[in-house]
């Protein structure tokens, strides 16, 4: 079970995750974000799409 607070590691996920992850953030401009970072955002995004969170302002 996933608590608030914990931190999500890159070497957790498969590794097609974890290098499609890293490319995206390679793409990003400076300052890049980290992967937790990455993780939250594009996971908080697809929540908010599936209406389980607010979309963002």
């Amino acid at each position: 079970m996933l608590e608030a607070g914990a931190q999500a590691k890159a070497s957790e996920l498969p590794a097609s995750v974890a290098e499609g992850l890293r490319a995206w953030i390679a793409d990003q401009p400076e300052p890049r974000p980290s992967v937790q970072e990455a993780i939250t955002r594009g996971l908080s995004e697809w929540l908010a799409a599936k209406g389980y969170l607010p979309p963002r302002p």
